[in-house]
């Protein structure tokens, strides 16, 4: 083997290797974001259709007729059923104030 073999694999090496490097950087660089961006999609618009769809918060006795009303979002579902049980405990007529009507 001669001297200039060697030399020539070595370059060709190199070159293979930056070559290699900037292929995994440029996929990881943009592909990856763009993977996760397309598999993010379907799972936000499910979980807004979860979050705000219509939630029907009830007050429910058995000495006493059942009470529900729709309310609209998660969060707004959690603050009317702590209103409720509020105004129950307290004896006032309950009718909470994120509740968009009867259900």
């Amino acid at each position: 083997m001669s001297g200039g073999d060697d030399l020539s694999s070595i370059v060709a090496s190199v070159v293979l290797g930056v070559v290699l490097t900037v292929v995994l950087a440029v996929l990881v660089a943009f592909l990856l974001p763009l993977l996760l961006f397309v598999l993010e999609v379907p799972l936000v618009v499910v979980l807004v259709f979860v979050v705000r769809r219509l939630w029907v918060v009830e007050a429910v006795s058995e000495l006493g007729p059942r009470h529900a009303w729709h309310v609209k979002g998660w969060r707004r579902s959690r603050r009317a059923v702590v209103e409720v049980v509020s105004e129950i405990e307290s004896g006032v007529h309950a009718e909470p104030e994120e509740a968009l009507g009867p259900a």
